[in-house]
C-alpha cells in the first residue's frame, strides 16, 4: 500500500485491539500511533492517533453520539469534546499537523471518514465553520483499503514503516556527523548506517549518504580499511537486501574514488567470496517467487561499472573465471526467476567487455554483440525508462552490424525515444529535469551513431586505419577458436545512411521530436551530442527542408548559444589592425563543436537566410548568426569545407544590405582572414575557397572599413605609412591578379569588387592611377579581360575603366593609362559586342561612356 503522509509520533505501537465497525459512524475506531490518509470515493479517510486513555470506552458507545444534532458533514468521531487533534490537513504529500490539548482526552486513535473531500485548517475542527470545501481534482491521494482485513493488515505493514521512520532520523544523524567531521574515526554503527543509506529510496538522503561518501574518501587517512569489514559484513550476509545495500556502496564506491574500488576489489580473496557468498544465496532463494530484492540485477549492474575500468576488468577476470558465464546466463535467462532488468545490466556489462577486448584476453568465449543488442533493445522497448538499456545501445550502435539492427528497428525506437523524454520532460518547463540527463545524453548518442556519414580520411589517416584493420584482424584470428561468433568489421554506406534518414524525416515526426526534447535538456554536452546529430541530418540538401519545417535553423542557434563561443566585438576600426588577442580567444572553442557552427552554415547556403531568421536583415536572431559563422572561417582548426561554407554563408547573409554587411565586416580578423585565403594561406591553392571569399569581398567592399581598408588616406589606418602603402598595394594588386583568374566566378567577384570600391573611394581609383606598378598591371590585365570573351567579367571591368576616366587631378597619369592601345581595344570590344544580349547591351553603353571622356579628356 503506499503511503502518502509519514508517522509524526516517536515511538511504534502494536495493534492492540482489532479494528471494528460501529453502527451509524462512516469510522472505525483503534489503537495505534500512526497518521496516514487515504482517498475514497466516499471522501478523505484519515488515520491519525496518540496513546489510548481510560476514557476510550465512554467514547465508543454508540448512544453518545447523534449526528442528526450537527449540521455537519463530518462524522460524529470528529467532533468530540475538548480534544484538538486535526490541524491543515492538505492535499498531497504534506504532513499532519497534530496538537496535543492540554487534557488527557487528546490521546486516541481515529479513523475518520469525511463524506466529501475537505480541507480543515482551522485551529478549532470541532466548529463546522473550520470546514472548507475543496475541489475533488485537488486531491492526489492513493484509495482506501477495500475492507476490513486490508486495513488490518495495511496497519501491520504501516507498523514496519514507522521503524524506518524512527531510525531515519538517527541515519540522517550518522551522516551529518560524517559531513561535519570526514577525518575523524567513525564507529561502527555510523559506517553501517552510511553503507545502508547509499541505497536510500529517499532522495535526500541518498544524495546527503554520497556526499558523506565522497568525504569519508578524500579525508579518512585509511577509507578502505575503515569501510571493509562493515561493506563485507552486508556482502556476505544471509538477507538479501544487506547484500543488495553492499553491492550499491560498492559500486558508489567505484563511482567516487575509482582507485580505492579497486584496492577494494583486488583485496586478497574478496572477489571470490562476494561471488561464492551471491550465487549461494540466490541458489537459496530461487524458490522464492515474492522475493522483493533482485540480486541477480545488483550484481550485474555492479559488474557493468566496474567494467568501464581496465584493472577491474583485468581483476574481475583473473579473480572470478565463471564471470563471463554467469552474466551469459542471466543475459539470455527466458525464465520468469531472473528480471529483464537484470538481463539488461548483464548484457550492458558483456557488451563492454566485447568493446573492450581487442586481445585474447577472456577465458571463455563471449557472446556476439548481435545477441546482446537484441537484448538490450527488447528491454528498452518493453520497459522504455531503462538507463541499462540506453546505456548499452548507445555503446553498441557504433558498430556497423548492431546499427543495422537499430536502422530495422528504428520506428519504435524513435517512438520509444519520444515518449521517454515527453514523459520525463516538464509540461510547463522548456528543461527536462536534471535526473533525466543520463537518459537524455544516451539517446542522443544513439542518434548520433545512427545518422553518421563515413568520415573522409585524408592519406595518413587512410594509411593508419588500414594498420588498424589489420592489428584487429590478427588479433581476431588468434581467438577465432574460442568465439561463438567472429564479428567483422561492417561499415554501412552512406547511402543507406541517407536512405534511412531521409525515409525516417519523411515518415513521421518522431526524429525531429525528439531532438527537439534534448535541446531542452540543460547538459551542454547533452546539447553538443544533439548538434553534431543535427550537423549530420542536415549533410544532404534534400533532407534540409525537413529539418526548417521543424525549427531545426533556431535549434541550432539555441545549441550554438549553449556553447563556449569566443565573444567577437563589433568594433569601428579597421580589420587590419593587428590583436594578438583574438587568435587566442578564437582558439578557445573546442575543434568538436565547430560541426555544429558548420550545419548553420549548410542551411543558409541553401536557403534564404530571412525565410530561416527573418522577417528583416534587422532581425537580432539572423544577426546573431554573424558571430559564430565568423568564428568557424578564422578557427585554426577549421578543416577546408568548413572554412568554404562559412564563406558561403556569410556570403548569403551580407547580400541581405549594408547592415548586415557592416556587422560582418566589423568582425575582428575577418579581412585578413580572407585575403589569407585569397593567397592560398592555410587552405593552399583551393580554388571554391577563394573564389567563396572573392566573393564575400565583394559583397562587402561598399562597407566603410573595407574601403578604409583599400585606401591610403583613411583616418582608420593605424599604422605607418611604410606599411600603409605595402598594405593597400598588397590587396589591390591581389584583386586586379584575381580578375582574370581562369575561374569565371572568382574573375567576376575580383573585377566587381574593384569597380565598387573606385566607384565608393575616388582615394582607390587616384592611387590604381598614380601607382606605377598598380598602374602598370591595371594597365595589363585590362587588355587580356577586354580581348577576351567573357561577358561578365567585361561588363565589371568596363564600369570600373569608366569610374576611373571621371579621375583627372593627375593629368599625367591619366594619358599614360588611357592611351591610343586602350582606346582601340574598347572601340574593338564595342564592335564585337551583340546588341541581342541584354547584359551586352549594358557593357556596349558603359564603353561607349568610357570612350567619350577619355575622347574629351585627351582633346582638353
Amino acid at each position: 500500500m503506499e503511503i502518502i503522509l509519514p508517522a509524526i509520533n516517536q515511538e511504534i505501537h502494536s495493534i492492540k485491539k482489532s479494528l471494528s465497525p460501529y453502527p451509524r459512524r462512516s469510522g472505525w475506531l483503534s489503537f495505534f500511533t500512526s497518521t496516514y490518509i487515504w482517498n475514497s470515493p466516499e471522501g478523505l479517510l484519515v488515520l491519525a492517533g496518540m496513546e489510548p486513555t481510560s476514557w476510550q470506552e465512554e467514547f465508543m458507545d454508540p448512544s453518545g453520539f447523534r449526528p442528526e444534532a450537527h449540521d455537519n458533514p463530518v462524522t460524529p468521531v470528529a467532533l468530540y469534546q475538548e480534544t484538538s487533534l486535526l490541524h491543515d490537513i492538505k492535499a498531497g504529500a504534506h504532513p499532519i499537523k497534530i496538537n496535543q490539548g492540554s487534557s488527557h482526552h487528546s490521546c486516541s486513535f481515529w479513523i475518520l471518514q469525511l463524506r466529501r473531500p475537505w480541507f480543515i485548517n482551522d485551529s478549532s475542527p470541532s466548529t463546522p465553520s473550520s470546514i472548507h470545501h475543496q475541489a475533488e481534482s485537488s486531491f492526489s491521494l492513493p484509495p482506501p483499503p477495500q475492507d476490513f482485513l486490508s486495513i488490518q493488515s495495511a496497519l501491520v505493514e504501516m507498523s514496519a514503516t514507522d521503524k524506518d521512520h524512527i531510525h531515519q532520523k538517527e541515519v540522517e544523524d550518522a551522516l551529518q556527523s560524517i559531513v561535519g567531521q570526514a577525518s575523524v574515526k567513525h564507529s561502527e554503527t555510523t559506517i553501517k548506517f552510511l553503507l545502508h543509506a547509499i541505497s536510500s529510496l529517499v532522495p535526500s538522503t541518498k544524495s546527503m549518504a554520497f556526499s558523506s561518501l565522497a568525504l569519508f574518501l578524500k579525508h579518512q587517512p585509511n577509507p578502505v580499511q575503515s569501510l571493509f569489514a562493515s561493506l563485507e559484513e552486508l556482502l556476505h550476509s544471509t538477507k538479501l537486501d544487506h547484500v543488495s545495500h553492499g553491492l550499491a556502496a560498492l559500486a558508489a564506491v567505484f563511482q567516487l574514488s575509482p582507485s580505492h574500488g579497486l584496492e577494494i576489489l583486488q583485496s586478497d580473496g574478496f572477489l571470490p567470496r562476494l561471488a561464492e557468498s551471491v550465487i549461494d544465496i540466490l541458489a537459496l532463494d530461487s524458490r522464492k517467487k515474492s522475493c522483493k530484492v533482485d540480486l541477480n540485477h545488483a550484481l550485474s549492474e555492479f559488474l557493468a561499472l566496474v567494467m568501464n575500468q581496465k584493472p577491474a576488468r583485468q581483476a574481475v577476470m583473473s579473480d572470478w573465471p565463471g564471470c563471463i558465464d554467469w552474466l551469459t546466463r542471466v543475459a539470455f535467462e527466458t525464465s520468469t526467476t531472473v528480471s529483464l532488468s537484470a538481463r539488461c545490466a548483464a548484457s550492458l556489462a558483456l557488451v563492454k567487455l566485447c568493446l573492450t577486448n581487442q586481445t585474447n584476453q577472456t577465458p571463455t568465449a563471449l557472446p556476439s554483440l548481435i545477441r546482446l543488442t537484441r537484448v538490450l533493445l527488447n528491454a528498452f522497448l518493453m520497459n522504455h525508462n531503462s538507463p541499462t538499456a540506453i546505456e548499452g545501445l548507445a555503446l553498441v550502435s557504433q558498430q556497423g552490424s548492431t546499427r543495422e539492427i537499430l536502422m530495422n528497428q528504428s520506428d519504435d525506437l524513435l517512438r520509444g525515444f519520444r515518449a521517454l523524454l515527453l514523459k520525463t520532460g516538464s509540461q510547463t518547463s522548456n528543461q527536462l529535469p536534471s535526473t533525466d540527463t543520463s537518459f537524455a545524453y544516451g539517446i542522443a548518442t544513439i542518434l548520433l551513431h545512427l545518422t553518421t556519414y563515413k568520415a573522409i580520411l585524408t592519406e595518413e589517416e587512410e594509411a593508419a586505419d588500414r594498420l588498424r584493420k589489420l592489428a584487429i584482424r590478427g588479433s581476431k584470428a588468434d581467438r577465432s577458436k574460442k568465439s561463438e561468433e567472429v564479428d567483422e568489421e561492417f561499415i554501412i554506406d552512406d547511402e543507406i545512411v541517407f536512405q534511412w534518414i531521409h525515409r525516417t524525416l519523411e515518415k513521421c515526426n518522431d526524429l525531429m521530436d525528439t531532438i527537439v526534447s534534448l535541446v531542452k535538456c540543460e547538459s551542454k554536452e547533452v546539447r553538443r551530442t544533439t548538434g553534431r546529430v543535427l550537423f549530420n541530418l542536415v549533410q544532404r540538401q534534400q533532407c534540409r527542408g525537413k529539418i526548417l519545417q521543424a525549427g531545426g535553423g533556431r535549434l541550432l542557434m539555441k545549441i550554438i548559444a549553449s556553447m563556449t563561443i569566443p565573444t567577437i566585438p563589433l568594433i569601428n576600426s579597421s580589420a587590419s589592425t593587428p590583436e594578438p588577442a583574438s587568435s587566442t580567444i578564437v582558439a578557445s572553442l573546442d575543434c568538436n563543436d565547430l560541426e555544429i557552427i558548420q550545419a548553420l552554415a549548410k542551411l543558409l547556403i541553401t536557403t534564404n537566410p530571412l525565410l530561416i531568421f527573418g522577417p528583416t536583415p534587422e532581425s537580432p536572431v539572423l544577426l546573431s548568426t554573424i558571430q559564430p559563422l565568423v568564428v568557424l572561417l578564422v578557427h585554426p582548426s577549421a578543416t577546408l569545407l568548413q572554412i568554404f561554407e562559412a564563406l558561403m554563408a556569410l556570403t548569403n547573409l551580407t547580400s541581405l544590405g549594408l547592415q548586415v554587411a557592416t556587422k560582418v565586416a566589423e568582425a575582428p580578423r575577418l579581412l585578413p582572414r580572407l585575403e589569407e585565403c585569397l593567397l592560398g594561406v592555410r587552405t593552399g591553392e583551393n580554388q571554391m575557397v577563394r573564389r567563396a571569399a572573392t566573393e564575400l569581398l565583394c559583397n562587402l567592399s561598399s562597407t566603410e572599413l573595407v574601403l578604409a581598408h583599400f585606401s591610403p588616406q583613411s583616418s582608420l589606418q593605424k599604422t605607418t605609412a611604410s606599411d600603409t602603402q605595402g598594405s593597400y598595394n598588397t590587396s589591390l594588386h591581389l584583386l586586379i591578379a584575381l580578375s582574370s583568374s581562369e575561374d569565371l566566378a572568382t574573375a567576376m567577384a575580383a573585377a566587381g569588387c574593384l569597380a565598387i570600391l573606385t566607384q565608393h573611394s575616388p582615394e582607390i581609383g587616384r592611387t590604381l592611377l598614380t601607382q606605377p606598378k598598380l598602374a602598370q598591371t591595371l594597365y595589363r590585365v585590362s587588355h587580356v579581360i577586354i580581348s577576351e570573351g567573357r561577358i561578365g567579367v567585361q561588363h565589371r571591368w568596363v564600369s570600373m575603366l569608366g569610374n576611373l576616366s571621371y579621375e583627372v587631378e593627375h593629368q599625367q597619369s591619366f594619358h599614360n593609362f588611357f592611351t591610343l592601345d586602350l582606346s582601340k581595344a574598347l572601340i574593338s570590344l564595342a564592335e564585337r559586342l551583340c546588341e541581342e544580349e541584354e547584359e551586352s547591351k549594358e557593357v556596349k553603353r558603359i564603353t561607349k561612356v568610357v570612350l567619350e571622356e577619355i575622347h574629351k579628356h585627351q582633346e582638353a
